[in-house]
């Protein structure tokens, strides 16, 4: 084979056909060769941007099945063209330089057209008398992904603690505000019948109205205030997807009417916090699909049905404007988006989660009719069927003494007015409830907030149970997010009843009867 000299001391020109050259270097360095063909990460061979060689793993990367398909082609055919200017930049450095140009990330070509993230490293070497350049590129598409889950996670741990911080601000006056609506009526209904009572009654009832309506909403909110990966429960999916859709309704005003087809269906297997992320995601990805202003003829249909007995099937059907047929297999990709609001992490999160909890995801679409999503997730298991909340009752005998420990004036001031047929003290912190315990003060039961300042709800009940053995079976928690990972492994270990803010006079009575009834102090 004859040399051809260059005028930018690169060294020999070799002739002949760019696979003609590849065999002749791998006759003469055949050590080298099996080298890299055996190595995991890819390595391609190029001169004058010329690619001679790549070995299986990037032929495998690069989408093709033989180096005869790749063999003199441009080295740019394989390089994003956003990374074009950075490749050229180091081909420079490393060829007529003669040095190694250090590690960088770029995004290299698939013959499917889609961009395949690696680092690169690209080194001068001597090869049969030639100077080439080695590249060695690691393929970090699986890295990127976790990296984006990650930031995903950051993100929805971020808006969890916003979310629980809301919630747990507007938990305590919710609760006093439906409180004293209950007693407002009770009170108003012993009255003597005149038209200004009814018109109070009236108002009074609108009050409510609105008190309930926002306390529902501080219970969705929750949905988003658990974000740390726990031990999968039992869920009811058609709550999960009520709450989704209601607080999905701002988006999707205005777009699309939401049609609920909801078959009969077992409880899932998973968390409900991290199932609500992802119905919510594909909900806000329906209204994104529809444009705004043609609320009438637009729907967004939400529809289950059991399959096999083993598994729940869930739909998200928007008649918005499809996806194209090329984009299919690259929708679930992390940061892959069309929309220019998008951040491209929505649906890829969504079928992450759906997977972490045993499932699986797969969508079909048309352009022009719209999107249907479908998610598979576990049946729960079969279990006994739970026993039925206490019915109404009637108090126990007057005289019980009842501690409640909470830091909220208003809430303790209208809990005491619920628990009127018992005898009641207040304490606003977790120091002083315990402070009057080890004074001698005897209680019947003791009502605690689970967050207190400075000593919480799990710290008293552990310092009840050391310090007086037997009346931890008495405490009965009130909280406005129950659910967190440390909550939950809580109440799993004891039996003990958690109120859930907000909640009406009814329910608390209800606890606490039940709670005095059933156990004894020795």
């Amino acid at each position: 084979m004859a040399d051809v000299k260059t005028e930018d001391g690169g060294g020999p020109r070799p002739t002949g056909s760019p696979m003609s050259i590849a065999d002749e270097w791998r006759r003469a360095e055949p050590n080298f060769f099996r080298l890299i063909d055996e190595s995991p990460d890819a390595i391609a061979i190029h001169r004058d941007q010329t690619l001679f060689y790549a070995n299986p793993r990037a032929l495998a990367l690069f989408g093709y099945g033989s180096l005869a398909e790749v063999a003199g082609r441009s080295l740019f055919d394989f390089v994003s063209s956003a990374y074009r200017a950075l490749v050229a930049d180091r081909v420079f450095r490393t060829y007529f330089r003669g040095r190694t140009a250090s590690q960088v990330e770029e995004r290299l070509l698939h013959s499917s057209g889609q961009e395949v993230p690696a680092e690169v490293v690209a080194i001068p070497f001597h090869l049969g008398g030639h100077v080439v350049t080695v590249v060695h590129i690691r393929d970090i598409t699986d890295r990127k992904k976790l990296e984006v889950l990650l930031r995903a996670e950051d993100r929805l741990a971020s808006v969890g603690l916003m979310a629980a911080g809301i919630a747990h601000e507007i938990n305590n006056p919710l609760t006093y505000a439906l409180c004293n609506v209950d007693l407002l009526e009770e009170r108003i209904a012993a009255l003597p019948s005149e038209a200004s009572t009814a018109e109070l009654s009236e108002m009074l009832e609108q009050v409510r109205e609105g008190v309930e309506r926002a306390a529902e909403v501080a219970r969705e909110v929750t949905l988003f205030s658990r974000s740390e990966r726990g031990e999968a429960t039992t869920a009811d999916i058609h709550r999960i997807l009520d709450s989704c859709a209601k607080l999905a309704t701002v988006q999707l005003r205005g777009r699309a009417q939401v049609v609920k087809r909801y078959g009969t269906v077992p409880p899932v297997r998973g968390q409900r916090e991290r199932l609500g992320q992802v119905f919510l995601n594909l909900l806000l990805n329906a209204a994104q699909a529809i444009p705004a202003g043609r609320e009438a003829e637009n729907f967004v249909t939400i529809t289950t049905s059991a399959q096999d007995g083993d598994a729940v099937v869930v739909e998200v059907h928007d008649t918005g404007e499809g996806i194209r047929p090329e984009l299919m297999k690259v929708i679930f990709d992390p940061l892959f988006t069309t929309k220019r609001e998008g951040t491209g992490l929505g649906l890829a999160v969504a079928r992450a989660l759906v997977a972490d909890e045993g499932g699986s995801m797969t969508v079909e679409s048309e352009v022009g009719k719209g999107s249907t999503f479908r998610v598979i997730l576990r049946a729960a298991p079969a279990r006994e069927e739970q026993r039925e909340s206490p019915g109404v009752v009637e108090a126990p005998s007057p005289g019980k003494r009842v501690l409640i420990v909470e830091d909220e004036p208003r809430l303790a001031k209208v809990i005491q007015l619920i628990l009127s047929s018992y005898v009641t003290t207040t304490a606003a912190s977790g120091r002083e409830a315990l402070e009057r315990l080890r004074a001698g003060d005897r209680y019947d039961l003791i009502l605690t907030d689970l967050t207190i300042g400075d000593i919480d709800g799990f710290a008293i009940f552990e310092r009840i149970r050391a310090e007086r053995p037997g009346l931890e079976q008495r405490v009965v928690f009130m909280s406005g997010d129950p659910g967190t990972p440390r909550a939950h492994a809580f109440f799993r270990a004891i039996p003990n009843p958690v109120i859930e803010k907000p909640f009406d006079p009814q329910r608390l009575l209800e606890v606490i009867d039940s709670v005095m009834r059933a156990s004894t102090i020795a």
